[in-house]
């Protein structure tokens, strides 16, 4: 079976999509599943590495980029080349070029395609952008949605919400999954770190994501702000690209509250060192508005980091497992939770361990891929 994955980008400001991809493709490699990644190439960033037996064409560069609209044809020829000898296409997020070029393109060569909206029906999304959502929802993007042979949701929630736009296509709810080899691989090379600190902190709660709208890096200052009152041994340590913005807005909130020689910016911290700063943390914590499925929540799990979180994160099995708490989105709140983890070594053991098997039981890539090819097959003999 061949499948076509169709991506706006591979840069690592994009977030998780493409690592979400990387390791999907991965995890279907080792089932005999052979994935072509067709993306824009963004020149201006570094670009996620793959596997080697993945091939990649990286089309020509973007010129308006939150659209991915290409520069010339060569997107157009690699997607044509790709798709007509294709079982399946898969389609990752929405209101892109390549994503809405890709369901016309499968459309000709009667190749059927799977959406993945990667959060982008969510209520908080749409209201984003509003007005050019609600354009694209009823032109090309309602079009693209009611085309797909089935849409690939990564949470119930999620589910929920496509559903609510009334698409005839079945949803299938998978959750991301992630290469447990390579955090495996990362750990166990060098289990402490020292780079890219200059002075590493003994201890420290990690926010690891991009500085954005909506993840609530604001909230979570407030809470460290509430926790400095009460533990003088712990840091704050930031790691993201600043994809919007708000680092000099962020910097200045940390001077009012105070907390300036408790809070650390690393910028973009990339794999393997990624893994051993997330290791190495006390505690991971996103209060988020909305997300689709964050893979930094998936990794923090998977090395074995107890995880704060809000409701809007959707991951409601980190408090069926006991991995970490789901909170509201307050400042007192979040830091009481933390707390909890920081006064506790005997909680925080047990979050560890549990976090590190709820990786593993639901969210390998292995497992994944399995499901996901499940969902290939059914969509190729329909």
């Amino acid at each position: 079976m061949k499948v076509v994955h169709v991506t706006v980008s591979s840069a690592l400001e994009w977030g998780g999509p493409p690592r979400t991809v990387r390791d999907l493709t991965s995890g279907l490699s080792r089932l005999g599943v052979d994935s072509v990644i067709v993306t824009l190439d963004q020149a201006s960033t570094n670009s996620l590495a793959f596997a080697t037996q993945i091939p990649v064409r990286r089309c020509s560069g973007v010129t308006i980029g939150k659209l991915g609209l290409p520069g010339d044809l060569d997107l157009a020829k690699a997607l044509l080349d790709e798709i007509k000898t294709a079982d399946v296409v898969h389609l990752h997020e929405l209101w892109h070029v390549p994503q809405a070029l890709g369901a016309v393109i499968a459309r000709v060569c009667e190749c059927p395609f799977v959406v993945t909206p990667h959060g982008e029906l969510n209520e908080w999304a749409l209201i984003q952008h509003r007005l050019l959502k609600r354009l694209g929802i009823r032109t090309y993007q309602r079009y693209v949605l009611k085309q797909a042979s089935e849409i690939h949701a990564l949470t119930e929630s999620e589910a929920v919400s496509v559903r609510s736009i009334g698409l005839k296509p079945p949803v299938t709810i998978i959750p991301n999954g992630i290469d447990l080899n390579l955090v495996e691989e990362a750990l166990t090379k060098v289990r402490s770190i020292t780079e890219p600190f200059k002075n590493p902190p003994a201890r420290y709660i990690l926010y690891l994501a991009r500085l954005a709208r909506g993840k609530g890096l604001n909230v979570l200052l407030d809470a460290f702000a509430i926790v400095c009152h009460r533990r003088h041994d712990v840091s704050l340590v930031i790691a993201g690209p600043d994809s919007e913005d708000m680092l000099k807005a962020t910097l200045e909130h940390v001077k009012r509250s105070g907390i300036e020689d408790r809070v650390v910016y690393l910028g973009v911290v990339e794999e393997p060192e990624k893994f051993r700063l997330i290791a190495n943390a006390d505690v991971y914590a996103l209060p988020s508005i909305s997300e689709g499925m964050s893979m930094s929540i998936v990794e923090s799990l998977a090395c074995g980091t107890p995880v704060v979180i809000t409701p809007g994160c959707n991951l409601p099995e980190v408090h069926t497992a006991r991995a970490g708490f789901v909170v509201q989105r307050t400042p007192v709140a979040i830091a009481d939770a933390i707390l909890r983890i920081l006064d506790d070594p005997d909680l925080r053991a047990s979050m560890a361990r549990n976090a590190r098997s709820l990786a593993v039981t639901r969210f390998s890539s292995e497992s994944v891929a399995a499901e996901m090819q499940g969902l290939y097959r059914r969509i190729v003999h329909r």
